[in-house]
């Protein structure tokens, strides 16, 4: 559903894992991990804001209209530590 704004987060998981099963307040639970991959996080982030931009919602928000590589880059950097 999301795939209509750019934002797909199937595309972020790496090394999904279930790690057990839990109760929680009555209710079975499967307990599942994952690492997020940054990078292709935030090139959907940039595709998202491509999309509020032709609806000129960052306009009227007052958000960043473009979301380009090196800026990308650097926020890949600032989450991940690498760089």
């Amino acid at each position: 559903m999301l795939d209509v704004f750019g934002i797909a987060p199937e595309r972020w998981v790496k090394d999904a894992r279930i790690v057990g099963d839990q109760r929680v307040a009555g209710i079975d639970v499967v307990h599942g991990t994952a690492r997020i991959d940054a990078e292709r996080f935030f090139v959907d982030v940039a595709r998202f804001a491509r999309v509020l931009t032709s609806l000129r919602f960052t306009e009227i928000a007052g958000l960043p209209e473009v979301i380009g590589r090196k800026l990308r880059a650097a926020l890949v950097r600032l989450v991940t530590g690498h760089g």
